[in-house]
């Protein structure tokens, strides 16, 4: 899958997600990166949740800001080595683990 393939699928994807599950979260970032693993070859990460530190300039917990990173890169390297890589579920489950950790991040 091509980058402007991926990004406009992400997108529709993040898009269907209702807004409740999104509140905090400040967007979806799309990165062209490979994140490759330090301690492992050829284990990458295909998405994370960038959440600021707390206490933040924001507030309370109930305030705390994430953004939702995709690594296309790595999604591409994972793809290569797997010719059954199902890309529309894979960003759908990575968007959806990622939001998880904000609210992780909440409690």
């Amino acid at each position: 899958m091509e980058f402007s393939r991926f990004e406009k699928t992400a997108r529709a994807i993040w898009d269907e997600i209702p807004e409740q599950y999104k509140a905090g979260v400040d967007g979806l970032v799309v990165d062209r990166a490979v994140m490759e693993s330090a301690e492992r070859a050829e284990v990458y990460t295909m998405g994370e949740c960038v959440t600021e530190d707390y206490p933040s300039a924001y507030g309370g917990p109930d305030t705390i800001r994430s953004a939702v990173v995709l690594y296309y890169g790595s999604f591409r390297e994972i793809a290569g080595a797997d010719a059954a890589f199902d890309w529309q579920n894979e960003i759908h489950e990575t968007i959806m683990h990622e939001l998880r950790h904000h609210l992780e991040s909440l409690a």
